[in-house]
């Protein structure tokens, strides 16, 4: 496993960012809220800069934090009048910070739909008039994708004129960069608050493309503190 330094940062594994997480969270006292909410509001200006006024994004949001990510850049995009369609995959019970930003959305004026077969046409046809925006799997889940998930990667992955994932590559692993199945391919990964390691080694150059970290609040000395910097 080949650890690269961002912007004078090492590239962690799944485990070190959790770990890292957990103390800016326990020991500093930075909210997960506020974690999420830089999260998505960085990666809302960053495709702002890349992509034409008022154009069209279709962001793709699993369950997880990983799709609040991509609740709180939909609405960031929705609010500087870029054409915004949402589709979260369905839950009887998203967790707290999933369920806060999807009412935020809604708040917005942005309604969030179900990533679903029956929503497959209408989520291809988005996907087709716009950039694609994974933000389905995050560093937490492992192994092949299945179900839903599997299934809008592949939509991603046919349908996009271009890609960017939030954090990582649905499907990719985080910390060795292989895919035991579909694995979204990215134009641009904006990977969030360090570099993950499986983005640079073996097929993760490939999926991830283009990586841009962003700093979503982490500080530098709980950072060098984990990892025995």
């Amino acid at each position: 496993m080949t650890r690269v330094f961002y912007n004078g940062l090492p590239s962690v594994t799944a485990a070190e960012m959790r770990r890292i997480d957990r103390t800016a969270m326990e020991e500093r006292g930075i909210p997960a809220a506020l974690l999420m909410e830089n999260a998505g509001r960085l990666t809302a200006f960053e495709l702002g800069k890349r992509e034409q006024p008022g154009s069209a994004f279709a962001i793709l949001c699993g369950k997880g934090n990983n799709g609040g990510d991509g609740l709180v850049c939909a609405r960031y995009l929705a609010a500087e009048k870029f054409a915004v369609k949402v589709f979260i995959v369905p839950s009887a019970k998203y967790n707290g910070l999933v369920e806060a930003n999807l009412l935020r959305l809604r708040e917005a004026g942005v309604c969030a739909e179900p990533l679903s077969p029956e929503n497959f046409g209408i989520i291809a046809a988005a996907l087709k008039n716009g950039a694609g925006v994974d933000c389905l799997l995050g560093t937490g889940t492992l192994g092949k994708p299945q179900g839903v998930y599997a299934d809008a990667i592949t939509l991603l992955n046919e349908n996009s004129r271009k890609i960017y994932a939030v954090d990582i590559p649905s499907g990719l692993n985080p910390d060795d960069g292989t895919a035991e199945g579909v694995c979204v391919t990215a134009d641009e990964t904006f990977t969030l608050g360090l570099a993950k390691t499986g983005l640079i080694n073996n097929a993760g150059k490939a999926h991830a493309g283009l990586v841009t970290v962003l700093d979503i609040g982490f500080p530098r000395d709980v950072i060098a503190s984990v990892l025995g910097l």
